[in-house]
């Protein structure tokens, strides 16, 4: 679910598909999308993921989901703004 979770962060918070997700995993499911599918329909049965209507193979984690992973860890990616810009970190230079 942390895979999903990033990529979804990664492509700004739309579905994504089992490949997106099997990408960024490690170990065996790095590229397995096919394990990863499995994984989603396990998911999916407890309420953790669904699938997308609107997007053919995507897939997208439900509140459920999001409130079953520990907090990410690390600083926070940065983001852009409206208009370009980027946040500034909190501590100063």
């Amino acid at each position: 679910m942390g895979a999903l979770r990033d990529a979804q962060h990664a492509h700004d918070g739309e579905p994504v598909s089992a490949g997106q997700i099997a990408a960024l995993c490690s170990g065996p499911w790095h590229r397995r999308g096919d394990l990863v599918t499995q994984a989603l329909w396990l998911l999916q049965a407890h309420g953790l993921v669904l699938t997308s209507a609107g997007v053919a193979g995507g897939w997208k984690i439900t509140a459920t989901g999001r409130a079953e992973l520990p907090p990410r860890r690390g600083p926070a990616r940065s983001r852009p703004l409206i208009g370009g810009a980027h946040h500034r970190s909190a501590r100063p230079r």
